[in-house]
């Protein structure tokens, strides 16, 4: 950031940078002081949580009657088992834009024909409907020590991250606040039936055979631990972002899903 002799400010970021910034114009006579805080936004710059760590982008808006999720390259890279357990797509829930409905029952989108990705970290946008005492996953595979789930046991709304295994994941929820690599927490809980955005960072970048979304099948049958309520948005990364890229991607949510 620079000024010039005659007044003129110049700042060159990219898309999603916040600053503040405090201007003070003095002489002999005094001087004066102006707080600035300057957000930057633009098509042309920034992430768009296209950054090149980026695997998939998978959006309700791509989901079609087969069952099938795209990524942003209009790729076919999930698939779901049954017609009868397919979450359901919902026009216009959040921001005007759709988002996938699941029924907490069987619904669930499966992967198990190579999927084959590094994961490093995630970003979900998911407004949650589950009642007290339920664990529902909303992505990744449980047996192979990966995920992100929901738990409401014990009167708290905290996360699974380590399926059956000890891998440890560190998240945020405001882009801000971090927690350490842990393998479970409730230190910052979500909150239920509203939309939340969360970004989940594997303590160890792990290959994914197989992806479920909505639910631990195949580890557990249909109906144990399915997971209840929309998901609207879910970017997988191959590795780690920065806390930079993180708000990056939380501020191009809040552009596109007003959240």
């Amino acid at each position: 950031m620079t000024i010039s002799a005659n007044g003129l400010i110049q700042y060159t970021g990219i898309e999603g940078d916040y600053i503040d910034i405090e201007i003070i114009a003095e002489n002999s006579y005094g001087k004066a002081l102006q707080n600035i805080n300057i957000y930057v936004k633009g098509d042309s710059v920034g992430s768009k949580i296209k950054h090149n760590k980026l695997e998939d982008l998978l959006t309700g808006d791509t989901y079609v009657s087969g069952g099938n999720w795209f990524n942003h390259e209009n790729d076919k890279i999930l698939k779901n088992t049954k017609k009868t357990t397919r979450a359901q797509l919902e026009e216009a829930v959040i921001n005007g834009k759709n988002a996938l409905y699941f029924d907490g029952i069987d619904d669930h989108i499966l992967d198990n024909d190579g999927y084959d990705k590094d994961i490093g970290s995630v970003i979900i946008l998911f407004k949650p409907e589950l009642e007290s005492n339920e664990y529902g996953q909303i992505f990744g595979n449980y047996s192979e020590g990966l995920h992100v789930a929901l738990n409401t046991y014990s009167n708290y709304n905290g996360f699974s991250f380590s399926g059956n295994s000890s891998n440890k994941a560190k998240y945020t929820l405001d882009g801000t606040n971090y927690s350490d690599f842990v393998t479970s927490s409730n230190l910052y809980p979500f909150i239920n039936n509203e939309w939340n955005k969360i970004y989940v960072e594997y303590e160890t970048v792990r290959d994914l055979e197989e992806m479920t979304i909505g639910s631990l099948y195949p580890y557990y049958g249909l109906g144990s631990y399915q997971y209840q309520g929309f998901i609207a948005l879910i970017a997988v990364f191959n590795d780690a972002l920065t806390e930079q890229e993180v708000n990056e991607s939380f501020n191009w949510i809040n552009d596109e899903y007003g959240i």
